[in-house]
């Protein structure tokens, strides 16, 4: 008789919701990277700066973001998924309305550090619950989902931010952000488990 291991033992159906909502905070998260680069431009303008100190808001938000994947993946092991998830979207609402109220360069300047830094916990703690709710089979077909929102993300949002500064403004593309990463961070409040059946205490 075959013996079930944690690979190939079947697990139990996930909606569909469930790893929609996923997809949709990760690909939120990474929209945040280059959104408004049709504003930079008129940026300078408006806070009276050269283009080096604006370009800071992307470079400075992607080292953020880069570096904080260090800590996430150990955090959500330690103290489980589902907080670190709901925290880092907290944050990142957040972060995305400072930039939307920002008056200064420098102030814009924090809060896409600050962006960078919660924007990461959506995409690293969002592949690792994937990664326990399905099995090896299921978590590849997501995967693969997943990773076209995440390649297609970065590509439609220059366009997205370019109508909505011809529309809105530049600040309008912030105040989407803080839109949707709330509207997501409620329903994975409201539908989500928690995916970490062993937390490790000592990561």
């Amino acid at each position: 008789m075959a013996v079930e291991t944690p690979a190939n033992m079947a697990k139990a159906p996930v909606p569909l919701l469930i790893p929609a909502l996923l997809i949709m905070a990760s690909a939120v998260s990474i929209l945040s990277t280059d959104l408004y680069t049709p504003s930079l431009p008129h940026l300078q303008s408006v806070f009276q700066t050269d283009a080096g100190q604006v370009q800071l808001t992307i470079t400075l938000n992607l080292i953020a973001y880069a570096l904080a994947q260090l800590f996430y993946g150990p955090l959500s092991d330690r103290v489980g998924r589902r907080p670190v998830l709901l925290l880092g979207m907290v944050g990142f609402a957040v972060a995305s309305a400072g930039c939307a109220v920002a008056t200064s360069i420098e102030t814009l300047i924090l809060a896409r550090v600050f962006q960078g830094l919660t924007a990461c916990a959506e995409a690293v703690v969002a592949y690792a619950v994937i990664r326990e709710l399905y099995d090896q089979a299921g978590a590849v077909r997501i995967l693969a989902t997943y990773g076209m929102a995440v390649a297609l993300a970065p590509a439609v949002g220059p366009v997205i931010g370019g109508y909505m500064h011809i529309w809105f403004g530049w600040r309008s593309n912030f105040v989407l952000l803080t839109g949707l990463i709330i509207l997501v961070a409620l329903l994975i409040w409201h539908y989500l488990p928690e995916s970490l059946q062993q937390p490790d205490r000592g990561a």
